[in-house]
């Protein structure tokens, strides 16, 4: 995986400097706008599905997802 995002630009490679047997990986300019990106369509698609929804519920529903995303990743 980190040699497809390596080659669109996206992350920067280099060897470790402790042991050269490891790699280090930083996020490049490119990757940190895709990130962001991303952030603001989830954002604007979570507004355009929840926005008849009072304040409340809608915070709710974000827990539980944010809950589910966190259960998943475990």
């Amino acid at each position: 995986m980190v040699a497809a995002v390596e080659a669109v630009g996206l992350v920067e490679r280099s060897r470790s400097c402790s042991d050269g047997r490891r790699s280090t990986v930083r996020i490049t300019g490119a990757g940190l706008q895709l990130l962001e990106t991303s952030r603001l369509w989830h954002q604007k698609v979570f507004d355009e599905l929840t926005g008849g929804w009072s304040a409340r519920d809608r915070r709710q529903f974000a827990g539980y997802l944010a809950r589910l995303a966190a259960e998943v990743g475990a």
